[in-house]
Order: C-alpha cells, then structure tokens, then sequence
C-alpha cells in the first residue's frame, strides 16, 4: 500500500505535465490563402515555416539562395519581406556599400545585413557593433543616402515606421 502511495502521485504528476499547452512547439499550418500569396510572390521558394506574429503570419524561407521571411496581414495581402545577406555587405548595391564605407561606422563589425522590401519602399540595415558601445542598425535608402542609426531593436516589422524612405 506504500508503493501505491508513493507511485499515485508521481503517476498523476506525469499525467498533468502530459496534458500542458505545447501549442508553441508545434508548427504553425498556414492557411491556403498564405500559402498561394507567398507562391505567388516567392515561386520556388523552399523550407517554408510559417508562425504567427501578432497580426501576421510569418513564412520564413528559402529563396534565390538567401534565407527570407514574408510577412502577411490576415487577409493574406503581403506586407513585407527581409531578405538575410548575413555579415557580406558585397551583395548590398554599390551605392550602400559606398556610403557604409565613407560613413562613421565604417571602422564597426558588421553582424548582418538586410534587404527590406515593403510595397511602397525599399531600404537596407547593416547590424553593427562596437566593442564597448551599443550595438546599432544603420538603415540606408537603395540610392546609398543615410536613413537613420539607432539601437539596435528586436525585429523590424511592417508596423516599424522608417522615417524619411
């Protein structure tokens, strides 16, 4: 009778972990409405992971060799991509790549490097640091000109303002 009542609590204890809300680490299954908008946006695209942020379902894929997120409102209208470069500033275009260098920053480790895209705008962020201050992203307009330098902030979503594009 001991061993029962020494077995019945652990038994139910594992019981109630077993019924816990692991909703988080499931995948996110888009809807056919995102499923046809990114299609439509990213034919080819590969590896696709859906998740829901906010408002927003999320594609993070593969696309033309570069690691990209979609964002979609609800209505499965696109809104916004990131295209990840990594830490190459090579692949931004030249007049970016000219300004970085000609800028205050130039002598900063760059971290990486972003292509947005919204459908009325185009910018680029360079992640960078410094030892010994706080890390910043730099945000640049296609034709080179300086956006903005400010702390560097979690994600830039398309509720993000950008001053100025």
């Amino acid at each position: 009778m001991k061993k029962l009542q020494l077995i019945l609590p652990l038994l139910l204890m594992a019981a109630a972990a077993g019924c816990g809300d692991d909703d988080d680490d499931r995948p996110v299954v888009a809807d056919k409405v995102f499923d046809t908008a990114l299609n439509a946006k990213y034919p080819g695209a590969s590896n696709v992971k859906w998740e829901r942020e906010g408002s927003y379902m999320v594609a993070d894929f593969y696309y033309q060799s570069f690691d990209m997120e979609a964002w979609f409102a609800g209505d499965g209208d696109w809104r916004q991509s990131e295209t990840d470069y990594g830490p190459n500033i090579q692949v931004l275009p030249t007049e970016v790549q000219t300004a970085f260098a000609a800028s205050e920053y130039a002598s900063w480790s760059v971290d990486d490097a972003y292509r947005y895209d919204r459908p009325d705008m185009t910018f680029y962020v360079i992640d960078i640091e410094k030892v010994n201050s706080r890390d910043l992203q730099v945000f640049y307009k296609p034709d080179g000109t300086l956006i903005q330098a400010i702390p560097d902030i979690a994600d830039i979503t398309p509720d993000t303002p950008i001053p100025s594009v």
